[in-house]
């Protein structure tokens, strides 16, 4: 038997460092932040994180 874990799924995939800074937000006296890893919401994040376990799922078999 095999365990997927994908609890974290999202953010566990880097972003594409040329993306990163569109995802950019402040807070109030804490600075500018931006993310790393991929992040729920994006427009293409769902269709990524299939094709990322697509390809994993492919070469189990």
């Amino acid at each position: 038997m095999s365990v997927l874990d994908l609890s974290i799924a999202y953010h566990q995939w880097p972003m594409n460092p040329t993306d990163e800074e569109k995802t950019a937000f402040s807070t109030h006296g804490d600075g500018l932040y931006q993310y790393v890893m991929m992040l729920f919401g994006l427009g293409n994040a769902g269709a990524s994180f299939q094709r990322i376990i697509e390809t994993a799922m492919r070469r189990l078999k």
